[in-house]
């Protein structure tokens, strides 16, 4: 058993649970994350893309959940449907595999 413990608030979780990781993660993450529209998410996730290219093959991706997860966490990125809903870390990762192949289409 751990536990997390703040000013207001203490809670006893098991290790490995993936549900207590999601409540870490939401109890760590920045209170006033910067919001990136649907329209803009491409723009700012090509930036990524380069970094996460394989460098001992030299082709494919290294790095890509846990760069969406950093992403997610720092950034709200905002589904297609244009309410408040940020997408989650599988979407982010999913559209950095898809901007590579637009990006790379021969690999």
């Amino acid at each position: 058993m751990m536990l997390y413990k703040e000013r207001d608030l203490m809670f006893f979780y098991k290790e490995d649970s993936e549900r207590a990781a999601e409540v870490m993660e939401f109890l760590t993450r920045p209170k006033n994350k910067p919001r990136v529209s649907y329209e803009d998410r491409k723009t700012i996730l090509k930036v990524f893309v380069p970094q996460l290219v394989n460098k001992k093959k030299g082709k494919g991706m290294a790095g890509v959940r846990q760069t969406a997860k950093v992403l997610h966490q720092a950034i709200d990125f905002m589904d297609a449907d244009g309410g408040n809903n940020p997408v989650g870390v599988d979407c982010i990762a999913a559209e950095l595999n898809n901007l590579y192949h637009e990006m790379y289409p021969g690999e």
